[in-house]
């Protein structure tokens, strides 16, 4: 998360860009030397755990990718490694998720009470992690993540370009299942923009006691009572670069057209990265959903009547990530024969939303001006 720079990184910056282990080793090479020269491995945070807890020095292709990491050939790259300066023998070994990495130590058993001898199973990234439980088993399978960003990934068999696409702000990345990769569309603070608009007008209520309604809510039912579209009101969601725009706001707007506008944003910037990505042959009539936005039924509605698809809701809205973990770990351990087995078994299904054809002939109708708009300011974004 460092957004330090120094010169070396200044130069490389249109192709490291992104490539944030790679990033940091640079940075300590060009700015501290003494501690570049003196460092054995530079780890990534799983690299941490799972040489605490066996001894090993590993780490998964999700988190690899961030550094010296040939995406197409799941390896490190001694032609990435030299560019970037970034020595592959000072990285941690890199596994496939679903790989048994080692067993716990005795060290770590005293620390923690895990029994030794317990196998410790490689894992992946959070998105890679959710996209398993959420079945993207297979190609053309798509999921979207609304949390205090929004997520949109989509399941290829092949990786239509190296990591990251900057005309189209779009990242191919490892998937945690093995011969497969996720197509992912990434726009921070979506969900978070929800949140600010919470904390501005509930001020002394962002916490209220139990037995009150709960301020999201009254937003909730507000922007329920405003048609689809906002009355004109359209927001780009681009707050994290101060490139946020409320289009059409005028005297007749409440706060329940700014709650919808702002839930109608996260749906249109998921149409959005649904139509990049069928560039890259990405169809698909059914959608699964996760993620703290996705607790609002409003808000799943909205999302189903703006993409068009049929949406799937979990049960386990906010923890599916860590479900898609103990389904890797549960099949590495023979618990199941399958990923398909381990997902059947374990994910059940909260809900299937499928969309409202006159919501959604209102909201093709305003499509078209918010990815005009959104295109006007997405090529001046720093990324």
């Amino acid at each position: 998360m460092d957004t330090r720079t120094s010169e070396t990184i200044n130069k490389l910056l249109n192709k490291i860009r992104h490539r944030l282990i790679a990033m940091r080793i640079l940075w300590f090479k060009d700015e501290r030397p003494d501690i570049y020269n003196k460092t054995f491995k530079f780890e990534t945070i799983d690299a941490f755990f799972y040489r605490k807890l066996t001894g090993n020095c590993v780490s998964d292709f999700a988190n690899a990718v961030y550094g010296p990491f040939d995406v197409k050939n799941l390896k490190y790259s001694d032609e990435l490694s030299e560019e970037f300066r970034a020595p592959i023998d000072k990285l941690p070994e890199i596994k496939p998720a679903g790989e048994i990495v080692g067993e716990i130590i005795l060290e770590a058993e005293n620390l923690t009470g895990l029994k030794s001898g317990t196998p410790v199973v490689c894992g992946s990234g959070d998105q890679q992690c959710s996209s398993v439980a959420l079945g993207l088993l297979e190609t053309n399978k798509v999921k979207i993540t609304t949390g205090t960003g929004t997520f949109v990934d989509a399941c290829i068999s092949k990786p239509p370009f190296e990591f990251y696409q900057p005309l189209m702000k779009l990242f191919c990345l490892p998937h945690a299942l093995k011969n497969f990769w996720l197509i992912e569309g990434v726009l921070p603070t979506t969900g978070a923009i929800y949140r600010w608009l919470r904390d501005l007008l509930f001020k002394d209520k962002a916490n209220l006691k139990v037995g009150e309604v709960e301020p999201y809510k009254i937003l909730d039912a507000e922007a329920e009572q405003v048609p689809p579209g906002s009355d004109g009101l359209i927001l780009i969601p681009l707050f994290s670069y101060s490139m946020g725009i409320f289009r059409g706001l005028s005297l007749k707007h409440g706060r329940g057209h700014l709650a919808r506008s702002i839930l109608e944003s996260n749906g249109f910037i998921s149409r959005f990265f649904l139509k990049l990505m069928e560039t890259f042959g990405v169809k698909t009539e059914e959608l699964s959903a996760d993620g703290g936005g996705m607790k609002s039924k409003l808000w799943r509605r909205i999302l189903a009547d703006i993409t068009g698809k049929k949406v799937v809701v979990p049960v386990n809205i906010e923890d599916i990530t860590a479900l898609g973990v103990a389904v890797i770990a549960s099949t590495a351990a023979k618990i199941y024969g399958s990923l398909k087995d381990a997902v059947e078994s374990m994910v059940q299904i909260h809900e299937t939303l499928e969309p409202n054809p006159q919501n959604l002939k209102t909201y093709s109708g305003i499509y078209p001006e918010f990815e005009k708009l959104l295109l006007s300011v997405v090529t001046k974004l720093p990324i």
